[in-house]
């Protein structure tokens, strides 16, 4: 599978990211390592598949957890799969890899693969974490299917970068990485200035991923940070829990999960806003 199965038809990426399965279980209340838990995550992301799978470019999945979501998916979406273990995820280190779940799986399910990490140029492990992306991105190559790298900034030491701070250390890190990926995901760089920076560093395309902490980047801020960075080179956004970030009344009083409200709440908040930066995608012009 290659990139291009990702993209809409104006050639820009709106990806809806469905692989946060540590975020759904805690709005969800349930455990996955119990099969009810993995059950009622498997049934809310195939709900979310089968109701936004119209509305974006592309669709990105955990395999444990989405796989069972593929049948309810438009036809003409595609699909990128993680490679990483998500659960987990220890920033300083190099990402645990899916251990049931590889690039052939990826390719075998017509589907592009996905690595996720925490990155900085500077931090004792970005050799490893390089040499990592390094040898995954040949073996993509050899069976033919692209590779998206989604990066998340930290400090060498650990935890969140001073927007001062971020933009260089984007900068090293399209430029260390960009040859071993054909496609890549960065967080807000700060402003229009540094997007264009970004931009003028990196030979593939480059899209902006939105926080994890929603509190940090609410949706109406989102909305602004997406035109501006398209204005300035970046090629479309991935979008994860910010599309859940009002979600509520969803737990009944006898504690069990309201499904047809969160069939109402998917097909009709979260849509209208994968909707929406869609149209922002694809409809904002790049400056100059």
């Amino acid at each position: 599978m290659k990139i291009d199965r990702l993209m809409s038809s104006q050639q820009r990426f709106t990806l809806a990211a469905l692989d946060r399965i540590e975020f759904y279980q805690e709005i969800l209340g349930v455990q996955p390592a119990t099969p009810e838990g993995k059950a009622v995550l498997e049934q809310f992301i195939t709900l979310v598949v089968s109701k936004l799978s119209n509305s974006c470019s592309g669709l990105i999945l955990e395999p444990q957890f989405g796989f069972t979501s593929l049948k309810a998916k438009a036809a003409a979406v595609g699909i990128a799969f993680a490679l990483e273990n998500r659960h987990d995820a220890a920033p300083l280190q190099p990402p645990h890899l899916n251990e049931s779940w590889g690039v052939e799986a990826c390719k075998e399910n017509y589907g592009v693969a996905k690595l996720e990490f925490f990155y900085n140029p500077e931090e004792d492990q970005s050799l490893a974490k390089k040499q990592l992306v390094a040898e995954i991105y040949d073996f993509c190559q050899y069976v033919h299917i692209d590779l998206l790298v989604l990066i998340r900034g930290q400090k060498a030491q650990g935890g969140v970068l001073a927007s001062s701070a971020l933009v260089d250390a984007q900068l090293q890190t399209v430029i260390e990485l960009q040859k071993n990926c054909d496609v890549i995901g960065l967080e807000y760089p700060g402003t229009a200035l540094a997007a264009a920076t970004i931009t003028s560093e990196i030979d593939i395309p480059w899209l902006l991923v939105s926080s994890s902490q929603v509190k940090l980047e609410p949706y109406i801020e989102l909305k602004n940070h997406v035109r501006e960075v398209i204005e300035n080179g970046a090629s479309g956004c991935i979008l994860g829990e910010v599309l859940f970030s009002d979600l509520n009344d969803h737990i009944k009083q006898d504690a069990t999960l309201d499904w047809e409200y969160l069939e109402t709440y998917v097909a009709t908040q979260v849509r209208d806003r994968l909707v929406e930066i869609a149209r922002i995608v694809d409809e904002t012009k790049v400056l100059g």
